[in-house]
């Protein structure tokens, strides 16, 4: 269920006519430039420790749509107010260490039904 949370969180974030700024970042910019703004986010806001393998993961994404779920993500732990900031951390850990996790948040950014779950699920609670 923490995918789809995610996936969830970040389709609201592209959609979310309230994060008109950091769309304009993340979809006017090309890939190398959301690399850079990456790193900052890593060093200066998150206090991150990755792994040698996730920063070569980070080094070798060419796809620009991975690189902006990945950025987002980063995005909405910086603006979110969680109380578990660890879980968060871990998951963001998680993500760049095994692109499994972020191919799988992806395929359900993109499965309308799936989203539409996420959603009941957050109205009920």
């Amino acid at each position: 269920m923490k995918i789809k949370m995610v996936a969830y969180a970040i389709n609201r974030f592209f959609t979310d006519v309230n994060a008109d700024l950091f769309k304009k970042v993340l979809y006017m910019q090309p890939i190398e430039y959301l690399k850079r703004a990456f790193a900052g986010y890593v060093y200066e806001k998150q206090n991150l420790v990755l792994t040698e393998e996730a920063w070569q993961r980070v080094v070798e994404i060419d796809d620009i749509h991975v690189m902006r779920v990945i950025l987002a993500k980063l995005i909405i732990d910086d603006i979110s107010e969680t109380d578990d900031h660890k879980v968060e951390s871990d998951f963001r850990k998680a993500m760049l260490e095994n692109k499994k996790i972020t191919e799988k948040i992806i395929a359900y950014m993109d499965d309308e039904q799936e989203m539409n779950k996420v959603e009941s699920f957050i109205d009920k609670n």
